[in-house]
């Protein structure tokens, strides 16, 4: 007999897993099957109704009774349409997840707080594995995939899984990695819980993606230690390219930080910052007086964010964020955002089956100062949500300007978002903060403050859209997927088709059809192997990947067009407006292309659906 094993069913809430390898040490992780099929007998004749009595064929351990001796031959009830003769079993496993989290499970105490970020609550897990639009929906009632759970506690449990073997015992045809854990570079905080040092993490999510296992919680390496680090700040120097509205920033490492010198290096960090501010067009304030705010790379639910006045308050706040931690942990020092009425907070999930993203935005109240000792005046964003009505206050009552608002936030996020389709894949799930600044009476300016990374807060939006993309970037080819996005709630908008913003709610809109997806691929497929006929100006480097971007979209204008006229639902004319607008501007470049590239180009957008 075969019998579907869920550890998750169990009554009293245990987790047990069919054990991967029998060897048990303080030094090793506790890992084996939590869900999937299992060799098993009948032990009791089935009346008829409820569920059926198996014993599981096995070793089974739980890390709660981490001492005592495996289970052997488990007893486990399952429903009887997953009870199946072995002869007649013809179960294909689509997709195999390993899942990586914490070990102490049971301390519920720690972990009831933030349910849609807090890798300590049971039910953020619940959640993508098996809550709405999660794999236990998509692939449950077939049981055609597994996950094999691996419970960790310090760096030599991650260091000790082996991953090539691991990898050869998945059944599926498509293998994917979850990872539940906080990294860090303090070393004192990683007596804490849900926190493992984050070169050990980083380490197995690089082996784990090398042996064919690719990340779809939270990202793939690269890109994730890039952004919870936030070194993306400083590595592509975005603080000095203005569209992005960061506001001046420069850092600070550890290594460099000399005992007794640290005041000297808290004025050439500010003096940075003032240069910074003086290229803007600013005047900043004196040594002394200035107003900024120091980050900490490796900090979560702002833990690791301290606020200061002058050099002297910046030398003491570098000192306390930093000690305990490697040679090579930075803190990023940046100028503080003055007059901040809210953080607008851009929430954004891949709509694979569309090709395109879906938002939603989504305004914080500011809390009353918390850094009394350090700036009386800093203000940190609360876990409250304002509605327009309560922005408007701001501004006299005018929800025009509220609008204003979201649409220059929407438009700052599509930036980001474009800049990390240049630079990454597409993110699954993303979360762009803003601060909203006044500047006066009616006027207000955007500022990038953060870049949070799946598994962030939802900040009381559904978690349903962010588990869909998940699955779908877990699932991709299989059969039967993408799957469409599940919005349960108004205010959902779709961003970041060929780059420009669809003024268009989406809930109820019909799919991009697949001829247009095929088009676009093949204007990607051209953009990747023909890039030789180009050449970046020596003045501005980014100047080939803005100049292709806007190719692509001229490229692609025949077949949007054709999709206009076809009266196939998700194309407004805003959109058209937007496309002649790029025309012009690549036009105006033209004197770097190919035109033979060019017509090749357009013909494939001229194909329509027969191509």
């Amino acid at each position: 007999m075969r019998a579907f094993f869920d550890t998750d069913i169990h009554p009293e809430g245990y987790r047990y897993v069919r054990l991967y390898d029998n060897e048990r040490a303080e030094n090793l992780p506790l890992m084996g099957l939590s869900l999937g099929w299992v060799p098993a007998t009948v032990v009791e004749e089935y009346s008829g109704t409820g569920d059926v009595l198996v014993r599981l064929h096995g070793s089974f351990a739980d890390p709660y009774n981490v001492e005592g001796k495996p289970v052997r031959n488990l007893a486990w009830r399952v429903h009887p349409d997953f009870v199946l003769q072995r002869a007649v079993f013809s179960v294909t496993i689509d997709l195999s997840l390993v899942v990586v989290r914490w070990k102490d499970y049971w301390q519920q105490n720690r972990g009831k707080k933030g349910r849609s970020y807090n890798v300590l609550n049971e039910m953020l897990i619940h959640d993508v594995l098996h809550g709405c639009g999660s794999f236990r929906e998509f692939f449950g009632s077939a049981g055609n995939y597994e996950i094999f759970t691996i419970f960790v506690k310090t760096s030599k449990h991650l260091d000790a899984i082996n991953v090539n073997t691991l990898s050869d015992s998945l059944r599926g045809k498509q293998k994917a990695a979850l990872y539940f854990l906080w990294p860090t570079q303090n070393q004192r905080c990683e007596t804490n819980d849900g926190i493992v040092p984050a070169a050990a993490l980083q380490s197995l999510m690089h082996r784990m993606e090398k042996a064919g296992i690719k990340t779809c919680w939270p990202y793939p390496a690269e890109l994730y230690f890039e952004l919870v680090s936030k070194s993306w700040v400083l590595q592509h120097q975005q603080c000095k390219h203005l569209d992005f509205k960061v506001p001046p920033t420069t850092f600070v490492r550890k290594q460099d930080l000399q005992p007794g010198k640290e005041a000297q290096q808290a004025a050439a960090a500010i003096e940075q910052l003032q240069s910074l501010s003086r290229l803007r067009g600013k005047t900043p304030r004196s040594k002394e007086n200035y107003l900024g705010v120091v980050k900490l790379g490796y900090s979560w639910m702002s833990h690791g964010v301290i606020p200061f006045v002058g050099e002297d308050s910046l030398g003491m706040a570098l000192l306390k964020l930093l000690d305990g931690a490697s040679s090579d942990t930075h803190c990023l020092v940046q100028e503080r955002v003055q007059e901040v009425i809210c953080e607008m907070r851009a929430f954004c999930c891949q709509d694979m089956m569309r090709g395109t993203f879906a938002m939603k935005l989504v305004a914080m109240k500011m809390k009353s100062p918390q850094h009394q000792a350090w700036d009386e005046t800093f203000c940190g964003a609360d876990s409250l949500t304002m509605t327009a009505r309560d922005l408007a206050v701001c501004f006299e009552g005018s929800l025009g300007k509220v609008e204003t608002i979201h649409v220059k936030v929407r438009k700052l996020a599509n930036l980001w978002l474009d800049w990390i389709l240049e630079t990454h894949s597409a993110p699954q799930c993303i979360r762009l903060d803003f601060l909203i600044s006044r500047q006066s009476k009616n006027n207000f300016q955007a500022h990038t403050c953060a870049i949070k990374e799946c598994g962030g807060s939802t900040c009381g939006i559904e978690v349903s859209p962010r588990t869909v993309a998940v699955v779908n970037r877990a699932a991709e080819g299989i059969a039967g997927f993408p799957k469409p996005l599940i919005l349960q709630s108004e205010g959902w908008q779709i961003c970041g088709l060929l780059g420009i913003e669809h003024q268009q709610n989406i809930r109820g809109s019909k799919p991009i059809p697949r001829w247009v997806k095929r088009r676009q691929g093949d204007f990607r497929h051209l953009v990747k192997n023909h890039t030789h006929h180009t050449t970046p100006h020596p003045a501005n480097p980014r100047t080939l990947s803005h100049l292709w971007t806007n190719l692509a979209v001229l490229g692609t204008f025949a077949t949007i067009l054709r999709y206009k006229f076809r009266k196939v639902e998700g194309v407004d004319a805003l959109l058209l407006r937007s496309l002649v607008v790029l025309l012009v501007s690549w036009a105006l470049r033209s004197p770097l292309l190919n035109w033979s590239l060019f017509s090749q180009w357009f013909q494939i957008g001229g194909r329509g659906s027969e191509g």
